[in-house]
C-alpha cells in the first residue's frame, strides 16, 4: 500500500488517500516465481555479454571507495581518432567529419569577418551561442 504524498496533491482533490498495487506475473508465465527465474537468467546472460564486450566492472562499493581526486594511471597514446565523431560505419564517420571540418572553416571565416566589424556576416547553421549572445545572423535560422 502507498499513501498519497502530502505535496503536489490537493488535499481536497479527487485522488485517493492510498492505493494498493498488486503485482502479478506477466501473461505467458505460470507464476511470479517462473517469471522471476526467467528474468534472472536473462539478466545474468546480458551482464555476462556486457562484461565480455567491455571488461570487468568495479561495482558501486569500489567506485565509492575511490578518491575523487584520483586519476587514471594509463595515458592514451596521441594520434587516435577524434572523439567528436563516432560511427561504426567508416563512410558515415568520414562524411560527418567532413561536415564538421566545413562547419569549422565557415565559422572561422565568419568570426574573422565579424571581428573586423562586418556585423552583417552570415554564420553557418549551428552557431547557437553567437546567435544568442551577440545576435549574429545564422544560415538556416529563418
Amino acid at each position: 500500500m502507498a499513501d498519497r504524498p502530502t505535496h503536489f496533491f490537493d488535499p481536497k482533490g479527487s485522488m485517493p488517500k492510498s492505493v494498493t498495487l498488486r503485482l502479478t506475473a506477466p501473461p505467458g508465465f505460470a507464476s511470479a516465481d517462473a517469471f522471476r527465474e526467467q528474468l534472472g537468467t536473462a539478466l545474468a546472460a546480458q551482464e555476462a555479454a556486457a562484461v565480455k564486450r567491455v571488461g570487468t566492472f568495479l561495482g558501486a562499493s569500489r567506485v565509492l571507495a575511490q578518491k575523487p581526486t584520483a586519476r587514471a594511471s594509463s595515458v592514451e597514446p596521441p594520434g587516435r581518432l577524434n572523439p567528436r565523431v563516432a560511427a561504426r560505419d567508416e563512410e558515415t564517420r568520414v562524411a560527418a567529419l567532413q561536415r564538421l571540418l566545413t562547419f569549422l572553416s565557415d565559422y572561422r571565416h565568419a568570426l574573422a569577418a565579424w571581428r573586423e566589424g562586418k556585423t552583417r556576416t552570415l554564420f553557418p547553421a549551428g552557431t547557437y551561442l553567437m546567435r544568442l549572445a551577440c545576435g549574429v545572423a545564422c544560415a538556416g535560422a529563418g
